[in-house]
């Protein structure tokens, strides 16, 4: 895990904070934080408890999904991974209705055979932000909100049966190999 230089989750603004915080706690068991609740209650009002629950459902398919242990800071830590960077892209991309981006980034993040439940999971979650008028905005590793960021380049494969596959430009290098179980993994 490695934290991004001079980045810190604030700088990525409300929605990303919201959702960071909310995926750290989830990780680690600590959805029920009283001062998690209590900014969710102000966000989200009365669907505090839905917004809460897609965070853990998006907190385990990314869990799930992830072609290597996804490296995230710990609760209330300021500083960003890059693998936090990466959820806050891939909730950008959903919540833009960018498919073409939210692909690209689940086909560099993402196991193949996961990437349907994160990309379900990403774009319900992206919808209960905008319902709450919390954007997200696509971010770089220079930590330059609004700035074009260049979605990770994937090749399209299809197979023999005519469905078509994603797979990072390059192989999976150091993002893992295909098949391998990904865990959540919290660092302080």
């Amino acid at each position: 895990m490695s934290f991004i230089p001079d980045l810190t989750l604030p700088q990525l603004g409300a929605g990303a904070v919201h959702a960071v915080w909310a995926v750290r706690a989830a990780a680690v068991g600590g959805l029920d934080c009283p001062a998690l609740a209590r900014a969710y209650s102000v966000a989200f009002g009365d669907d505090r408890d839905d917004a809460l629950a897609g965070v853990l459902v998006f907190t385990r398919a990314i869990g799930l999904a992830a072609r290597k242990r996804v490296g995230l800071a710990a609760p209330g830590c300021c500083g960003v991974t890059r693998d936090e960077l990466s959820i806050v892209n891939i909730l950008a991309a959903a919540q833009a209705g960018d498919d073409d981006a939210l692909d690209a980034r689940l086909a560099w993040f993402a196991q193949p055979r996961y990437a349907a439940a994160a990309r379900a999971a990403a774009r319900t979650l992206a919808t209960a932000f905008s319902d709450a008028s919390l954007p997200f905005e696509t971010v770089t590793d220079a930590g330059a909100p609004g700035a074009a960021a260049a979605a990770p380049r994937a090749v399209r494969t299809a197979t023999a049966s005519g469905s078509v596959m994603m797979f990072p430009e390059g192989g999976g290098g150091a993002r893992g190999r295909a098949g391998a179980r990904a865990e959540l993994r919290v660092t302080q």
